[in-house]
């Protein structure tokens, strides 16, 4: 009578009993196995398994909640504390933290993280003397050969990039360095482009319609650019300088004496150009310089030929004089 009864329950609640073999069991602890007659958790699935539904398969406890659910076709998402975290789209693209894929169409981006509230970002942990890698293959590529990669080397804090298999640039504590070489001293430590601005001297009361510089620096290497018009003022020594350089001038040997070339227009002499005189006498953040051969007019008066004639007390410049030039020299 009472397996009759059960019987009887089920088909009256649509569940038939019909079958061959055992579907169900629920064991002496309240264990159910479907599929499963032996059960070891408290629900044990053995076989595929299909949910038919809009609604999310939820796992919640009294503080938060978690589920899995289908928002698209052949689509799946997974979300923590209410809100959806992770999905995969019908095209396998793998989406964290935003549902929309970085790039669509052509070459579209197949793994995407993003939060459009806040700042976002990846770590890619590895050990203290590891490596942090990401290669790139193409099709016809084996499973252990590659085209180029980005890698950052924990034992020597570098990060290196590779092309063709041969890493092509590497940065370390040096700078910038290229290829296999690793040398300090061959480092790219250092690029830098600016604005200086030009001062004639030395003298009083020096005046300026105007007067701007812009340079270039490589490593030690300064290109310093200048042009100034004088609208008055008095000059007191024969050797003109311009201070305000960008960079302080490295005087240890001559050879990284600065090199220039200085063009004048109006009252004073013209076609300034060369080295630093015979003198050596440079002051840092300055650069002086002298006539480098051949007769110029200024102030009414001719110069000689000597190669290092130095331009005159008090007729260095003159008022309305304009000067532009470069200035190429080695810094600290």
């Amino acid at each position: 009578m009472a397996l009759t009864k059960i019987s009887r329950t089920l088909l009256d609640t649509g569940v038939s009993d019909s079958s061959d073999a055992t579907a169900i069991t629920i064991d002496s602890s309240e264990r159910v196995g479907i599929g499963e007659s032996s059960p070891d958790e408290l629900l044990v699935i053995n076989g595929d398994v299909k949910i038919k539904s809009t609604n999310k398969l939820h796992f919640t406890n009294t503080s938060d909640q978690t589920y899995i659910h289908a928002p698209a076709s052949n689509t799946i998402a997974f979300g923590t504390s209410s809100a959806e975290q992770m999905r995969l789209d019908s095209s396998g693209r793998l989406m964290i933290g935003t549902t929309t894929e970085g790039r669509a169409g052509e070459g579209a981006d197949m793994f995407t993280i993003g939060d459009t509230s806040n700042n976002s970002g990846m770590t890619m942990r590895s050990g203290t003397s590891g490596y942090g890698s990401i290669y790139f293959s193409d099709g016809t590529s084996g499973t252990d050969e590659y085209a180029g990669y980005v890698q950052y080397a924990h034992n020597g804090d570098m990060m290196l990039l590779a092309t063709g298999s041969n890493t092509r640039i590497r940065i370390d504590s040096d700078g910038l360095k290229f290829g296999a070489d690793s040398a300090a001293a061959n480092a790219l430590d250092d690029y830098e482009e600016g604005t200086w601005t030009p001062a004639a001297g030395p003298g009083s009361s020096i005046t300026y319609s105007y007067n701007s510089g812009n340079y270039t620096k490589v490593g030690r290497l300064v290109t310093a650019y200048f042009g100034f018009l004088l609208s008055g003022g008095t000059f007191t020594s024969s050797e003109a300088t311009i201070g305000g350089l960008p960079f302080a001038v490295q005087t240890t040997g001559s050879y990284q004496e600065p090199q220039f070339i200085i063009y004048t227009y109006g009252n004073a002499p013209t076609g300034i150009t060369g080295a630093v005189g015979a003198s050596n006498s440079l002051i840092p953040g300055q650069l002086s310089f002298y006539l480098n051969g051949g007769e110029s007019q200024g102030r009414g008066r001719k110069f000689t030929t000597n190669a290092d004639a130095q331009l005159p007390g008090n007729e260095a410049f003159d008022s309305n004089t304009f000067v532009k030039g470069v200035v190429i020299y080695y810094t600290s």
